[in-house]
């Protein structure tokens, strides 16, 4: 591109927008209006509160867990319910001290029972469902010689991206644990 030497105050160059004026409305170019932007300080969006009992931590008993996990452990914890979370079982095809885990070992009344909230992105793909039938029936080898029911039972199965609320945890526990 080239570039102006010197300016010369006596040359004037006659500007292409003075053209534009006078063209008819049809044939002048669109203009977009301003957007209006809030004033420092102002907010135009406010994100929904949430409730006091729906403050995730991200951690259950000192260790990190989903969104679902904690809001799995609340609902034991509003129950009362014993519960152990991170259960690690050890197998003959695991490595020590690198054992498989189960999200939640729940005691109802004596009786050992696992839970594990997923997330269907997560559990849903082929490969990822053959992983996990793998991964249960080798549990389910082991978890009987503990006193623990096992993995996999359709009557404590717990849907894909469950629970999405505190409310729904708790009716999700009361319906598999309380009797009524």
């Amino acid at each position: 591109m080239a570039r102006l030497v010197y300016r010369d105050p006596a040359i004037r160059i006659s500007q292409p927008k003075s053209l534009i004026v006078y063209l008819p409305a049809e044939l002048r170019p669109f203009e977009f209006p301003k957007a209006k932007r809030p004033a420092a300080g102002e907010v135009d969006f406010f994100p929904p509160s949430a409730k006091p009992e729906e403050l995730l931590t991200g951690y259950v008993h000192g260790q990190r867990a989903s969104d679902l996990e904690e809001r799995l452990a609340m609902a034991l914890d509003f129950f009362g319910m014993e519960y152990i979370f991170q259960f690690e079982v050890d197998s003959a095809y695991s490595i020590p001290g690198e054992g498989r885990l189960i999200d939640f070992i729940v005691n109802d009344g004596g009786l050992w029972i696992p839970l594990e909230p997923g997330a269907g992105f997560v559990h849903a793909s082929p490969s990822q469902m053959e992983r996990d039938r793998t991964r249960q029936q080798i549990m389910n080898e082991i978890l009987p010689l503990l006193g623990i029911h096992p993995l996999g039972d359709p009557l404590y199965a717990i849907p894909f991206d469950q629970p999405v609320s505190f409310e729904q945890a708790k009716d999700l526990v009361a319906e598999l644990f309380i009797s009524v």
